[in-house]
């Protein structure tokens, strides 16, 4: 068999990009063309290249092939000045280079998604991201140009984060997605890159979440087990993992006892803000005496899980009954967020569980004390509340905590909990909770955006 025997050449390639011209501006699909010479005749392969960081970096367009032209489909490389292209000519041993500097402009594209567009296997826990061609303007990237929508309109809160080295936007949801449920991203046209181009018209990312075969849990319950001196009156609340079947909400499955396992009469509501079962004696409990709430696997979700496992707890009643139509319950937890992922806090959330027997506007407000007693900061929440146990959020800015430069624990003071109509009606703790002991070195002093944390 005769093999094919190429020498090698002394001379280097020639090579000239014919088009596009020096420092023109390309949008849309652009012919790219070149010519190439080997003084030797050798044959040549060439390969189209571009870098957007001025060279140091380089991405192949093209495979090695003997053609000298290609259409280049400019949409697919970011929206910038100074854009190389760059034409590699070789003959197998030796290489020559062409290099033209163009600017590219064409309106902001997206050039992956996650999940791509009608997935149905989304985790309820993942994230939402979508990766743009060009590097993003960050002022234009907020909750008004970027929204995650449930059933096409109810919006979702969260909080959004930019990538600038990948070019990518997350949306990471507050609170878990719902199982089996329908969701859009929608993304404005007025998100726009460094040149201020946007979106020729607003993205819409649909996709569905995976089919729920998770048993539902129990995840918080009031009075909370073993409680003592609660009210005569008192509501008795179920939270759960998830959204559940109303209809297996009922005297049947959750049962207040009395001794004797004596069933206590009520009625039962579902209150789907806050995924809670909420159990109303009908009569007065007798007081200083233990009762006991059973909760059945009968309790279903929306795929009709059953409860993961049957629950059963007690508490005791005190000689007292509530007369006003809230109450805090005295069960608090510290939660810091570092929302930008640096290694500091931005957020102290403070939790303040409350009973609300009445639907109405109510306001809680506090004060966050250092160990001196000097003031960090004063927050407030106001909203509608239905009937039932509601956990509220007093969120403390980290850059004043960080400021205060005093050591924790903090201490939440001057809780006052009032109907926002009547001021006069309400429910005050002074010196109510002290925090975990934080340090003011873990709190980031850097101007963010604050997101809204939830009550739940």
């Amino acid at each position: 068999m005769d093999l094919l025997t190429v020498s090698k050449s002394p001379n280097a390639p020639a090579i000239t990009i014919a088009s596009p011209a020096e420092g023109v501006t390309l949008s849309g699909d652009q012919a790219v063309s070149w010519t190439g010479s080997a003084v030797d005749g050798n044959a040549l392969n060439y390969q189209l290249q571009t870098s957007a960081d001025g060279g140091l970096s380089w991405s192949p367009l093209t495979p090695l092939q003997p053609s000298t032209s290609f259409t280049l489909a400019t949409t697919g490389l970011p929206s910038l000045n100074g854009v190389q292209l760059r034409v590699l000519a070789t003959d197998g041993f030796n290489t020559s280079l062409a290099v033209r500097t163009v600017s590219i402009s064409n309106p902001l594209a997206v050039a992956s998604t996650f999940p791509e567009d009608d997935a149905d296997t989304l985790p309820i826990g993942a994230d939402v991201r979508v990766q743009f061609v060009s590097p993003l303007k960050p002022t234009t990237l907020t909750t008004a140009t970027v929204h995650l929508l449930r059933g096409g309109f109810i919006e979702i809160s969260g909080t959004l984060s930019y990538n600038p080295s990948a070019n990518e936007v997350r949306f990471r949801p507050t609170l878990p997605l719902r199982y089996d449920t329908y969701y859009t991203l929608k993304i404005e046209k007025g998100l726009q890159d460094t040149g201020g181009r946007g979106l020729t018209q607003p993205l819409l990312l649909n996709f569905s979440t995976i089919t729920d075969t998770v048993p539902p849990q129990i995840t918080r319950v009031s009075p909370q087990p073993g409680e003592i001196n609660v009210p005569r009156n008192p509501l008795i609340q179920l939270n759960f993992s998830e959204e559940m079947n109303s209809t297996s909400v009922n005297t049947t499955s959750i049962q207040l006892l009395a001794p004797g396992n004596v069933p206590v009469p009520g009625e039962i509501i579902y209150n789907y803000e806050v995924n809670g079962a909420v159990y109303s004696p009908t009569i007065e409990l007798s007081p200083n005496t233990a009762y006991i709430v059973q909760a059945s696997t009968a309790l279903r979700d929306l795929n009709l899980n059953a409860l993961e496992a049957p629950k059963e707890w007690s508490f005791t009643t005190s000689a007292l009954t509530t007369t006003t139509p809230m109450r805090i319950l005295g069960n608090y937890v510290d939660e810091p967020m570092d929302l930008d992922r640096n290694g500091k806090y931005d957020l102290l959330t403070i939790y303040v569980d409350v009973e609300i027997r009445e639907r109405d506007y109510y306001n809680m407000n506090a004060r966050l004390i250092d160990n001196a007693g000097n003031l960090i900061q004063w927050r407030p929440t106001e909203d509608f509340f239905g009937v039932g146990v509601y956990r509220l959020p007093l969120t403390y800015d980290g850059r004043t905590i960080g400021a205060s430069r005093a050591n924790g624990p903090y201490t939440l003071d001057s809780v006052n909990f009032y109907l926002v109509e009547n001021a006069l009606i309400a429910d005050t703790r002074d010196n109510a909770y002290k925090t975990f002991a934080y340090k003011p070195s873990q709190f980031d002093t850097r101007q963010i955006f604050l997101p809204v944390i939830q009550r739940g």
